[in-house]
């Protein structure tokens, strides 16, 4: 019986131990943490070594575009000019010079620099994860929640085949009672 004892306050003494332990540990974590936000925020220029390092950045990609050109026709009506030589019919002599046309054109190209965030690209990952983990966790809940209505379902009907069943058996004994 000492033996027994002994042996349930040993284990108690171990469950309180490694309690108090997991406790430090995240004390612990959250201590590393604070040290670390202090230490890059003095030394920066080693966050942005280990963001670089960690996080780098792509080359940029030219995507060169199509030119498009435009051709815009004007049309400038020609002037009268008047003649040197004015006679009785024609007091005042002019002749028009004919039409001009002016082109102007219009030369466009849009060109696409792309570069890949890195940092956003690892930050969409990780939304994806923990979403993807929550996702199956629902379906994981609907899946048994399916199975239970599905064992409730089989339990009902199970009850009423055996009442149809009590039912004609009750319904046959009155008959024999009455026509026997």
């Amino acid at each position: 019986m000492k033996k027994i004892q002994n042996a349930l306050w040993l284990i108690w003494v171990a469950v309180m131990i490694a309690f108090c332990l997991s406790c430090n540990a995240e004390k612990k974590l959250a201590k590393k943490e604070k040290q670390a936000k202090e230490f890059y925020q003095i030394h920066p220029e080693l966050l942005a070594e280990f963001c670089d390092d960690e996080f780098p950045i792509p080359e940029v990609q030219y995507i060169p575009g199509d030119t498009i050109i435009k051709t815009v026709t004007k049309e400038i009506p020609g002037k009268e000019i008047e003649c040197p030589k004015p006679t009785a019919e024609n007091p005042k002599p002019t002749v028009k010079c004919p039409d001009c046309e002016e082109k102007v054109i219009y030369k466009t190209k849009t060109d696409t620099v792309k570069i890949v965030d890195s940092r956003q690209l690892f930050l969409v990952q990780e939304d994806l994860k923990r979403v993807n983990e929550i996702n199956e966790t629902q379906n994981l809940t609907i899946n048994q929640q399916k199975d239970q209505i599905r064992e409730l379902q089989n339990g009902r009907n199970n009850w009423r085949w055996m009442f149809i069943v009590l039912a004609v058996a009750v319904g046959l004994f009155l008959a024999f009672k009455i026509f026997k």
